[in-house]
C-alpha cells in the first residue's frame, strides 16, 4: 500500500476495465499519469472523473482536446497532490492514437466501439473495411488486423476473427539499455530478458544492428516466451 506504480493495460470496452499486461513500482515522481474515458464532465466546475478519480481542469491554462465529453478517451498528467479531493490537470490530451499515412500496423486487440459492420475501432484506432464485410466484429471481440495505414485510417488487408479459446500471444514492449550484444547470435540483454532478432532482415528504427552496443538505450516490441526470458523483437528502435 502507497506504492507508486506504473501499469500499460489494455481497455476491455465490454467490462469497462482495463487488464495490466505490466506493472512496474516507480520512484521519484513528480506527477502521476491517467487515462481513460471520461464521466461526469462538469464544465461548470471544470471537473470530470476517470474511473472513481475527481480530476480538476479549473487552473488549466491550455487548449483541451476536441471532442471532451462523456465517454471521450484521454490522457492527464496530475500533480501529486489533491485539492479539494480532486487531481489537479497540469496536462491534458486525448487518448486516440493517430496512425502515420504508409505506417504499418498490426494489433491483436479487442474491438472497442462499432459504427457499422465495415467501420469500428479497436484500442482506439479507426478501423474502416470499405466495402468488404467481415463476419462476427463485435463490441469487445478479439480480432486481429494488418495494413498501412492511410488518412489516419487503417483499412485492413488482413482480418481475422479470434476465438477467445485461441491462444493469444500478446505483443509485449521493454524499454532499457544494451548489454552483452551478440552478433552472431542476433541477440542481446534488455532489463535481464535475453531478446533476438532476425539478423539481416530484422527492422530498426533510428539506427542500425551496428549501434547494438552496450548502454546503447533501445525500445524493443515483440513476442515474450511462456517463462519470461526471451524476447523475439519486431522492430528495434532506438532511443
Amino acid at each position: 500500500m502507497g506504492d507508486v506504480i506504473e501499469v500499460d493495460a489494455l481497455f476491455d470496452a465490454a467490462t469497462g476495465r482495463y487488464g495490466a499486461t505490466r506493472v512496474e513500482r516507480k520512484n521519484g515522481v513528480t506527477a502521476f499519469a491517467l487515462r481513460g474515458p471520461v464521466s461526469r464532465l462538469d464544465p461548470a466546475a471544470k471537473t470530470f472523473d476517470i474511473d472513481t478519480e475527481r480530476i480538476s481542469y479549473a487552473t488549466f491554462a491550455g487548449a483541451l482536446p476536441a471532442g471532451l465529453a462523456n465517454g471521450a478517451p484521454v490522457r492527464v498528467r496530475l500533480r501529486t497532490a489533491q485539492v479539494g479531493g480532486a487531481w489537479v490537470v497540469s496536462r491534458i490530451g486525448g487518448d486516440v492514437h493517430r496512425s502515420v499515412d504508409g505506417e504499418e500496423v498490426r494489433l491483436e486487440r479487442h474491438v472497442s466501439g462499432v459504427v457499422s459492420a465495415t467501420r469500428f475501432g479497436v484500442e482506439g484506432i479507426a478501423v474502416d473495411l470499405g466495402a468488404r464485410k467481415t463476419a462476427g466484429v463485435a463490441l469487445g471481440v478479439r480480432v486481429e488486423i494488418e495494413r498501412a495505414a492511410n488518412g489516419g485510417t487503417v483499412g485492413a488487408a488482413k482480418l481475422e476473427v479470434k476465438s477467445e479459446g485461441e491462444p493469444q500471444a500478446p505483443d509485449v514492449e521493454l524499454r532499457g539499455s544494451v548489454a552483452l550484444p551478440n552478433t552472431a547470435a542476433s541477440s542481446f540483454i534488455v532489463r535481464g530478458v535475453t531478446v533476438t532478432y532476425s539478423g539481416a532482415s530484422a527492422e530498426f528504427r533510428n539506427g542500425t544492428a551496428a549501434g547494438l552496443a552496450n548502454g546503447a538505450n533501445v525500445e524493443v516490441r515483440g513476442k515474450l516466451s511462456a517463462n519470461g526470458t526471451q524476447f523475439t523483437a519486431t522492430p528495434i528502435t532506438f532511443r
